[in-house]
């Protein structure tokens, strides 16, 4: 028995592997999704990343594989390349396999091929993409590189389009690589063409129909055959064996995508697999080919019988995906599904299926996976996206590894970086303003909110007071309930708490106005040492000030950087009155190694922590840190979200032994890639 190694073990990968058992072949299927449906089905499952070439090699040399390949999924297509040349098996090769799945790398190629396509031009800045688009002229087509899915996927029809949408399509490629295409509108074409020893077989070509507004490029609808003219049809085949030819696929099924328009047919661009949205399902019942077979056999090595490739019927076809928004279907999660029966039975259907589960998600149409209810693509708000390290927080929600994340920004700030790194963007209130709880639930129904992430202190207390409205809307807001957040966001009551449970704090006076502040700066030793006050409800280092009366003023004005936070007593007495104004927490100046944990939490227990070092301090923030294994510090940590009950994330900071911080919030994100904690809290 003939075993073949299947790299990929998801929905469409399991009706494959069904149909290599159905063949009389053993199965290995390797997945980094231990719920992978595949996995179910195999007659071996290994859980394994197949990012990792080196771990599917392994699984396949010591299956003893004569075979390996992927279906549906395009980021598979170099690791089975690769793993096919690692282990000697049949493969395509794995300069075809790049070519075909980054698009700056198939563009060129199709360009020294004279093969028809769109004008283009690689980016990587803003700079670049303006650039281009001044050459290419609009609208234009701004996509990732190397992804799939829709995902990062933008038309542009206005020059300031590309500030908004550029951050999006370079967060989804892995090499932060985009290109600008020239928008050409017209009929869109899915094409399948079966290479055999280097000639290239056309096989079907059908309408490729998509929904309008922000579904741009998802294919919903499919026509078989197309609504050709004749000349358009031989037009349209012609490039299709041109592109594969050029692409060097030599034996493969070929998935080419093409435009045509009143002024010719352009390739879109070509995979090297078989595609996804049902067209193998496309390929039997229009013209009776069975590509789960071909590309079984061409893994194995064999020669393709002409029977077995060659149309055996021409029926004409239309597959139509139910979706919700611009489709039929409400959008919610799914409590009951039903017999098909009735829909089975009605004249004309040949085929039917639901890719839905209770428990899962409708989602209006945005990517290829809205098209099927999914317990992945989630769509998160993050208010105060001007916060520092928004960028990197956007980035790790995006680049989870996992699922489609669609971002919605807000901010007080018209001017905030979120709103190039999000796919919406919106200019709220203040977040102690009356209406802000109010703006946000609106928006967050607007756009079909999965989670609100807040970023800032500001924002928490009046979220914290509105969850159950969030929250019998269906949507999960990140933040502690209404006392925990009082509790924590008041300074002075934090370090009575921090005293009262045993675990060290500075030294703390509370006051109001110059006089306590006077005389509570010397009973901390000031002159003779450094003290520091705040404001009892701060973040962000805001109004933190060092008291240090060797303070030499002139020198800080000439000569020390602006920002400094070291002043006199008399200069904060200055500006104080004498009595009254804004609460503060006057504080001994806690030095030596300054240290974090940041996590979540749930019901006062901790999921996950994560101690680091802050390194490289600028304005309070670190600007890099180090993973600490320090049980010790998790434990200190465990005892602070056990007593304030905190829910979701939290970051707390020392100074030395001390606590100095406790925030019921998500901290300031640095960029990280061995764990990705926004993503894991979400």
């Amino acid at each position: 028995m003939q075993t073949v190694l299947f790299v990929g073990a998801g929905r469409h990968q399991r009706r494959a592997i069904e149909g290599a058992r159905e063949l009389g072949l053993r199965v290995v299927a390797v997945d980094g999704n231990a719920d992978a449906p595949g996995l179910a089905v195999a007659d071996v499952a290994e859980v394994v990343d197949f990012s990792d070439i080196d771990a599917v090699v392994a699984v396949g040399r010591s299956h003893d594989v004569q075979g390996v390949l992927t279906v549906s999924a395009d980021r598979a297509v170099p690791v089975v390349a690769a793993v096919a040349d690692e282990l000697g098996l049949p493969g395509i090769g794995r300069e075809p396999a790049y070519l075909m799945t980054h698009k700056i790398a198939m563009r060129r190629r199709l360009a020294e091929h004279g093969v028809p396509q769109p004008e283009f031009a690689a980016v990587r800045t803003l700079h670049e993409a303006r650039v281009a688009i001044e050459a290419i002229g609009l609208p234009v087509v701004l996509k990732p590189a190397n992804t799939g899915g829709q995902r990062g996927l933008f038309l542009l029809e206005y020059e300031e389009e590309v500030e908004r949408h550029l951050h999006a399509a370079l967060a989804e490629s892995p090499t932060q690589e985009a290109i600008v295409e020239r928008f050409h509108d017209g009929l869109e074409l899915n094409g399948l063409a079966i290479a055999r020893g280097g000639h290239v077989e056309p096989l079907t070509l059908s309408d490729r129909l998509r929904p309008p507004g922000v579904g741009f490029g998802v294919g919903w609808i499919h026509v078989y055959p197309p609504t050709l003219s004749a000349d358009a049809f031989a037009e349209a085949e012609d490039a299709v064996v041109r592109a594969v030819r050029a692409l060097g696929l030599r034996d493969g099924i070929a998935f080419p995508q093409l435009l045509a328009s009143a002024d010719g047919v352009r390739v879109i661009e070509v995979a090297a697999r078989i595609p996804g949205g049902e067209m193998a399902r496309l390929a039997w019942h229009a013209v009776g080919v069975d590509l789960i077979e071909i590309a079984l056999r061409q893994a194995l090595g064999e020669l393709l019988p002409d029977d077995l490739v060659r149309p055996r019927h021409q029926r004409p076809l239309a597959i139509r995906f139910l979706t919700a928004e611009p489709g039929p279907l409400p959008t919610g999660t799914v409590r009951r599904i039903g017999s098909l029966e009735k829909v089975l039975a009605f004249p004309g259907v040949v085929e039917a299926d639901t890719y839905l589960s209770v428990g899962e998600t409708i989602n209006p149409v945005r990517l290829d996976g809205d098209r099927r209810g999914s317990t992945g693509s989630l769509t998160v708000l993050v208010t105060a996206s001007g916060a520092p390290g928004t960028a990197a927080l956007l980035r790790a929600l995006r680049m989870n590894g996992e699922r489609p994340v669609r971002l919605v920004g807000t901010d007080m700030s018209p001017l905030a970086v979120g709103r190039h790194f999000c796919d919406s963007f919106y200019v709220v209130p203040r977040g102690g303003d009356p209406g802000f709880a109010d703006t946000i639930l609106g928006i967050a129904e607007r756009e079909h909110v999965d989670v609100v992430l807040p970023q800032s202190s500001f924002d928490l207390p009046a979220l914290a007071e509105a969850r159950s409205r969030f929250e019998a809307l269906g949507i999960a807001v990140l933040v502690s309930g209404p006392e925990t957040i009082r509790r924590a966001n008041d300074k002075a009551e934090t370090y009575a708490l921090l005293e009262r449970i045993g675990v060290r704090a500075p030294a703390w006076r509370r006051v109001s106005g110059g006089r306590a502040l006077r005389e509570a700066a010397q009973e901390l030793g000031y002159p003779d040492r450094p003290v520091c006050f705040k404001p009892v409800f701060s973040s962000g280092s805001r109004g933190f000030r060092i008291l240090d009366a060797t303070v030499d003023r002139a020198k800080q004005l000439l000569e020390e950087r602006p920002g400094s936070v070291s002043m006199r007593l008399t200069e904060a007495l200055d500006v104080l009155p004498d009595e009254g104004g804004p609460e503060l927490l006057v504080m001994e100046l806690a030095t030596g190694r300054e240290r974090t944990i940041d996590g979540f939490a749930r019901d006062g227990r901790i999921v996950l922590a994560h101690p680091k070092t802050r390194e490289a301090m600028r304005a309070g923030l670190a600007m890099y840190f180090e993973t600490l294994d320090d049980p010790a510090l998790v434990e200190t940590a465990a005892r602070i979200v056990a007593e304030l009950r905190i829910d979701h994330f939290f970051n707390i900071q020392l100074v030395g032994e001390a606590v100095i911080e406790v925030n019921p919030r998500i901290s300031t994100v640095v960029y990280q890639e061995d764990v990705n904690l926004p993503y894991l809290g979400v």
